[in-house]
């Protein structure tokens, strides 16, 4: 029943996906203490007793409509929309958001872990980090183009004295700290509910960019190389194909930021058809 009050209080919120999400979350906490509950070790130590015969969070069930997975991609005009409206925002909000954007629509949890370490000016690359679970961390490399760089440098002249780029004033007791992926969310959020349209999210931003790379012609392998979707499974992608797909992430920005570029300016470029061999 506590369970249950929980997240009946976020549906009735508006919550939808945080909803199963903090389900399972519990469920995992109590699985941890059921089996610590139950293990002789913790007997023999004389460890913390929980108190506990089972799972009381498998008992409450999911909601199946907040599992259903969102397909909104936004239109040319949309997109157009919001880099219009980032104009409007924080300067550290719309530089990360735009950043994101022109690296191929990176997940913004991902880049918010980067510091200016991170960020080879001479290669023109920046160092991601994808957490795998488990303790396991992969290094996610992303070619840095033209555009992408003037975001950065932006952000240098406001946060170059920090660590991180993404360093903005603290909420409370003042001073300075790393902007949190929810207070850019709500800037996402609210910047889409100005536009008057159907809102949208982060990760609706990151499945258009996916969407529209696909319409250029971009090949789903390096589509997921540059999106960090993970490498080639199976015995080949562990222990053979160590390939960085470097030269192809780098196609595939500069096809993005010349469709970014006609987008957001309006202006007809060619129509440029890539001829498969």
């Amino acid at each position: 029943a506590d369970v249950q009050a929980i997240l009946a209080r976020l549906v009735k919120a508006g919550a939808t996906r945080s909803v199963n999400k903090l389900r399972s979350n519990l469920v995992s906490a109590f699985n941890f203490g059921v089996k610590h509950e139950h293990s002789p070790l913790r007997l023999a130590g004389g460890q913390t007793h929980f108190s506990l015969t089972g799972n009381p969070a498998l008992l409450v069930a999911r909601v199946a409509e907040f599992d259903r997975p969102r397909a909104r991609v936004l239109s040319e005009d949309e997109l157009r929309g919001f880099w219009t409206a980032l104009g409007q925002a924080n300067a550290v909000h719309a530089a990360t958001l735009r950043l994101a954007l022109l690296l191929g629509g990176q997940r913004i949890e991902q880049l918010l872990r980067v510091t200016w370490d991170d960020y080879d000016v001479e290669a023109k690359a920046i160092r991601l980090y994808d957490s795998k679970g488990k303790g396991a961390t992969r290094v996610h490399i992303v070619p840095v183009l033209p555009r992408a760089a003037a975001e950065l440098e932006l952000l240098r002249a406001i946060n170059g004295i920090y660590e991180s780029p993404f360093t903005v004033d603290a909420r409370q007791g003042g001073g300075k700290a790393r902007l949190r992926m929810d207070s850019l969310s709500n800037t996402v959020y609210d910047l889409s509910k100005a536009m008057n349209g159907e809102h949208f999210s982060m990760r609706d931003l990151r499945r258009t960019v996916e969407t529209m790379l696909a319409k250029l012609g971009v090949a789903r392998e390096t589509r997921a190389q540059l999106l960090s979707h993970g490498r080639t499974t199976g015995v080949q992608g562990r222990h053979y194909d160590q390939h960085s797909y470097m030269r192809e992430k780098e196609q595939a920005l500069n096809q993005w930021h010349a469709e970014v570029h006609e987008i957001v300016t309006g202006e007809t470029r060619g129509k440029i058809i890539c001829l498969r061999a």
